[in-house]
């Protein structure tokens, strides 16, 4: 855990960012992780954001960096302490395993078939194809097929494949995982001034 005072003693809001890394970079793990993105994104808003009322900014993205993928969850609040945030984030991820258990075969093809329809919508202008293909040059990669070999990999899924995918690496012992917390002057529940941990 990284928790740090903000620099802006007029800064009414507590930041959190927890970083989940994934691993290397190829088709099959950018499968799992889009997969993983697009189950929970409605959920987490619902639960975090509508239901618990944690702050206004709550949302889950992807990160790729140096090759290596990585899984973020964001959380600004002006009403809850950071730590609070924390706890709400790994309850709701330790959760959601259960629900992922429950869930059944039909329901997941759904999200599946979903997510594969997505991947398949072309780019709407040259500029977004430009980017796309950009990214792979600056990278050095050249997978000029990438999301044709990414939606490939993702209708190859199954249940049992993603809970495991799930559980090794946001719950699990052998999760590597980053907790970044940005506390406001005034919160006397959320700790500050440096590297409190490492987890």
């Amino acid at each position: 855990i990284c928790s740090e005072k903000v620099f802006n003693q007029e800064e009414e809001n507590n930041a959190i960012q927890v970083y989940w890394q994934i691993g290397e970079e190829t088709e099959k793990t950018k499968a799992l992780l889009d997969l993983l993105l697009h189950i929970t994104t409605e959920p987490l808003f619902d639960t975090l954001r509508t239901k618990e009322q944690l702050g206004y900014e709550v949302y889950a993205q992807l990160s790729v960096a140096v090759g290596i993928l990585g899984f973020v969850v964001n959380i600004r609040s002006s009403t809850h302490s950071s730590t609070y945030l924390l706890e709400r984030v790994d309850s709701f991820f330790s959760g959601f395993e259960t629900k992922l258990n429950e869930m059944n075969e039909d329901q997941f093809n759904e999200y599946k078939i979903s997510l594969a329809k997505g991947l398949k919508q072309k780019d709407s202008n040259l500029f977004t194809k430009g980017k796309y293909f950009w990214a792979e040059i600056s990278e050095q990669l050249y997978k000029f097929r990438r999301r044709e070999l990414v939606l490939d990999e993702v209708l190859l899924i199954t249940k049992a494949e993603f809970i495991d995918f799930y559980h090794l690496n946001l719950i699990s012992q052998k999760k590597r995982m980053l907790k970044v917390l940005v506390v406001k002057n005034d919160d006397v529940n959320s700790r500050g001034g440096g590297m409190a941990n490492i987890v």
